[in-house]
């Protein structure tokens, strides 16, 4: 039996699906980043134009 990309298989021998990645977060060569846009009126106040967080590498652990 050939394994799908993005599924695991259950002990039952079931394929069990992953949950898709939030609209807010992408996949980069390095891992999963999640990203945000600061809203105009906040920018000066936080000092960016959008906040940027690294999720690690694991896809199980970065979508929790």
């Amino acid at each position: 039996m050939v394994q799908k990309a993005g599924t695991k298989r259950s002990e039952g021998g079931e394929e069990k699906a992953l949950p898709a990645l939030p609209s807010n977060c992408c996949k980069t060569p390095h891992g999963i980043l999640f990203r945000i846009v600061v809203q105009k009126s906040l920018r000066p106040a936080v000092g960016k134009r959008e906040i940027k967080k690294s999720l690690g590498k694991d896809y199980r652990q970065a979508i929790s």
